[in-house]
């Protein structure tokens, strides 16, 4: 799915997988870039479920200036 967010932004987003369940992004703008992929492990308790999110976010501004969010 690619959308255009403003005219300066545009986000692309893609299932890779559906078993388990594997998404990616990727979305760029004047100045920066932002990516990742996500999945969840779950666990189911009996009368509950866990569920653990498993991936990396990264964003990095054009100046090399970069941010990583892992476990999301």
């Amino acid at each position: 799915m690619r959308t255009h967010l403003t005219k300066c932004a545009c986000l692309f987003l893609h299932q890779v997988s559906h078993h388990p369940m594997v998404m990616a992004c990727h979305c760029e703008g004047k100045g920066w870039k932002f990516w990742g992929d996500s999945n969840l492990k779950s666990k189911f308790w009996g009368q509950s479920i866990q569920l653990d999110p498993n991936g990396v976010l990264t964003l990095e501004f054009d100046d090399g200036e970069t941010f990583q969010w892992s476990k999301v």
